[in-house]
C-alpha cells in the first residue's frame, strides 16, 4: 500500500512528535525543524500530499513559508495544494 506523504515542519521538536504520534500509523511522515529544512527537502524532488508547518518560528514564518512555495510553483494543483 502506498501511503500518503506529510511533511511536518516545526522549530519544537515536541509538537511534532505529537502529531507524529497520532499520523505515523496511516501516512509516512518526515518532519523538518525549519521552513529552510524543507525547502531543502523539497528541492530534492521530495513532493508531500500535505504539509503541516507552525506559524512562528525564528528563520521563516509560516506564511512567509507558503508565500515562498506559491512563489516557485510548487502549490500547482497538479502537485501540491496549500491551503
Amino acid at each position: 500500500m502506498n501511503r500518503k506523504k506529510v511533511l511536518i515542519v516545526d522549530d519544537k521538536e515536541q509538537i511534532a512528535k505529537i502529531l507524529f504520534a497520532y499520523l505515523h500509523k496511516d501516512y509516512e511522515c518526515f518532519y523538518m525543524q525549519n521552513p529552510p529544512q524543507a525547502i531543502e527537502w523539497l528541492s530534492r524532488g521530495n513532493m508531500p500530499d500535505l504539509i503541516i508547518s507552525d506559524i512562528r518560528m525564528p528563520e521563516m514564518r509560516g506564511d512567509e513559508f507558503l508565500a515562498y512555495l506559491s512563489l516557485i510553483h510548487i502549490s500547482e494543483p497538479t502537485r501540491l495544494r496549500c491551503i
